[in-house]
């Protein structure tokens, strides 16, 4: 399983028909239909129930639907954190210096990066 399995399937839950789904995401109906089908193999297990007018959420595709939106979630989540420690918002900053920066120079500047960087701890 991965996480365009996951997409894939979201969007067809989510519109109800594979076409519509491979619309959303621009791509094939057939390469919905194909990863859908290897995330159900996957599963063992029926997530979809088909009909000439579309399909509907078995309870194992009610199920795994919810799982979908906490999994995007956690990634929004694990993305946004990621980003903020390449951006200097968050993490841990490791100082050394002489007796007279660190008695002197060091509590000033650090004062300030502080103030800018509330996210970083600082180690001296």
């Amino acid at each position: 399983m991965d996480l365009r399995q996951l997409e894939m399937f979201r969007a067809v839950a989510e519109q109800g028909t594979f076409t519509k789904a491979a619309g959303r995401l621009h791509v094939s109906q057939s390469a919905v239909s194909r990863q859908v089908q290897l995330l159900e193999k996957e599963l063992g297990g029926s997530l979809l129930r088909r009909s000439a007018k579309g399909v509907t959420l078995t309870e194992a595709g009610e199920l795994l639907l919810r799982m979908t939106h906490r999994v995007e979630h956690d990634v929004e989540e694990a993305l946004a954190e990621i980003s903020q420690t390449h951006a200097l918002q968050r993490g841990m900053l490791h100082l050394g210096g002489g007796m007279t920066v660190c008695l002197y120079i060091l509590p000033r500047l650090l004062k300030k990066y502080r103030r800018l960087y509330p996210g970083v701890d600082l180690r001296v």
